[in-house]
């Protein structure tokens, strides 16, 4: 795995010689890899509250708390984000054991009662084209046309062509959003997300002061791991 901690984002994940999370030039001129959206998942919150795109966090300079042999924790915090009223602090924990990848993120609100969702934009390798994607053995290229989104169960299976088949654990994310640039066949984005865009400008979406949020996504290749 390779982390930039500037964004706090996975460059590149691999098991052997087999990409699984990858960095991309995509169509629109844009190199994207997989990062966190917080507080906000998209443009949600651009009017309300003047957040950029996704959130600050995806372009912030992380720090690293602790690094081992099998895993890195890093850490970041905002505030005073346009007129985001929130202080909130952030920790991704990257774990690599055997065929199993761990990805756990934990969220504090350190001010007062605001407004807040959560997503993870992975960018996922699909070298033969994405078309035929499954999740849960269901095909999923309209919904990936339409950007759309699918229910998401505790544990999952994705199928993307000419790959091995992934199993994919969520904890906190209620859905996830297909995606692809327009044009673009070399990866897929499959995203975690609380709760759909346009959520944190609903009462629902307030997170009390001093409320710590947990979630995780575990991926591992070929069933192997959990």
């Amino acid at each position: 795995m390779c982390v930039d901690l500037m964004g706090g984002r996975i460059k590149e994940l691999k098991n052997g010689g087999e990409v699984i999370l990858g960095t991309y030039q995509r169509g629109d001129g844009k190199t994207a890899n997989t990062h966190l959206c917080l507080p906000n998942f998209a443009n949600e919150g651009a009017e309300i509250y003047q957040l950029p795109s996704h959130g600050p966090v995806r372009n912030g300079l992380w720090k690293v708390v602790e690094q081992k042999r099998n895993s890195l924790k890093i850490e970041f915090e905002f505030e005073k984000v346009g007129i985001y009223p929130g202080r909130i602090s952030v920790c991704q924990n990257f774990v690599l054991k055997n065929n199993l990848f761990l990805h756990r993120i934990v969220v504090k609100n350190n001010g007062s009662s605001v407004p807040l969702n959560l997503g993870i934009h992975n960018y996922l390798e699909a070298s033969s084209g994405w078309k035929g994607l499954e999740i849960n053995g269901k095909n999923m290229d309209e919904k990936v046309e339409a950007s759309g989104y699918v229910v998401l169960m505790n544990n999952n299976t994705i199928g993307i062509p000419g790959l091995r088949r992934l199993r994919w654990g969520v904890n906190g994310f209620k859905y996830a959003k297909l995606w692809v640039g327009n044009g673009d066949n070399r990866y897929i984005c499959i995203e975690p997300v609380k709760d759909k865009e346009g959520f944190i400008e609903t009462p629902e979406s307030a997170v009390r002061g001093g409320e710590t949020l947990s979630f995780y996504q575990k991926i591992s290749i070929g069933g192997a791991g959990f």
